[in-house]
């Protein structure tokens, strides 16, 4: 990798309930047509976790809350840029996409700005400055865990922040196969964004810290179970992965606790 310094980030927000967005790449120099489907495939995976209520607002339920990507626009390389929908979406989920982006220049081209423009009509946008994640401004600088959860969540903190963890998701029932398969997919998800840097920062930048996951599988009739050997990251990830997870709970009312060791 090609260390580069984090891309900067500019952002125009209403705090409209649902919002048209267009989010744009500046980027130093041509990237190859496989670069440009990596970064849409980064992307992508931003729309996902965020389609399942992982960026909710503070104040929100996670199912009130939904990220789609209406159109990408590739006919300018250098300036790669894709129209998202949002509803109930804080507006700190885009210093996730910079991190992503920061990843990315590492690997590919250099980015050199971000642009993220609420278009929403009949509102006025404002300019908003997110601080870099630092041990002093992650609140401020990464999405929030959302006030309106249902499940219990319990968490301890860790005294190594590249030690192994362990998430449990136990239901309140004995479910069917089939439940647990699709939970694994959205918790498949979450891994995946960590892994590429989402969240790297203050712990390591993003182009240098790793995510392993060494099991995401049922435990037993009642749980699933994620392991992870190596967490290079914010433990303010995990706030994006107990949203998504009260979402899928709320469809099916059936995660009674998260456990996050």
């Amino acid at each position: 990798m090609v260390p580069r310094p984090a891309p900067r980030l500019f952002t125009t927000w209403t705090d409209a309930a649902q919002q048209e967005l267009l989010l744009q790449f500046e980027l130093g120099a041509a990237p190859t047509p496989e670069q440009l489907s990596d970064l849409e495939r980064l992307v992508s995976s931003f729309v996902t976790v965020g389609s399942h209520g992982g960026f909710a607002r503070e104040l929100v339920s996670p199912s009130d809350s939904a990220l789609i990507l209406t159109r990408a626009n590739l006919s300018s390389p250098m300036q790669p840029a894709f129209l998202l929908t949002s509803q109930q979406v804080d507006v700190r989920a885009f210093q996730v996409v910079r991190h992503l982006a920061w990843r990315w220049s590492a690997l590919a081209q250099p980015v050199r700005g971000i642009t993220v423009s609420d278009q929403t009509p009949g509102e006025h946008a404002r300019q908003v400055q997110l601080p870099d994640a630092t041990w002093r401004t992650e609140a401020a600088a990464y999405p929030p865990l959302s006030q309106r959860l249902q499940i219990r969540v319990e968490r301890e903190e860790p005294a190594d922040y590249q030690k192994e963890r362990r998430c449990v998701m136990e239901f309140s029932r004995p479910e069917p196969r089939e439940v647990f398969d699709s939970l694994v997919g959205r918790v498949g998800g979450w891994v995946a964004l960590v892994g590429h840097g989402a969240y790297g920062p203050p712990v390591k930048p993003a182009f240098e810290a790793e995510t392993w996951q060494e099991n995401l599988a049922a435990y037993d009739d009642y749980s699933v179970e994620l392991a992870l050997s190596l967490f290079e990251a914010s433990e303010f990830a995990w706030n994006t992965l107990v949203n998504a997870l009260e979402q899928y709970s709320g469809k099916l009312k059936g995660i009674l606790a998260v456990f996050v060791a």
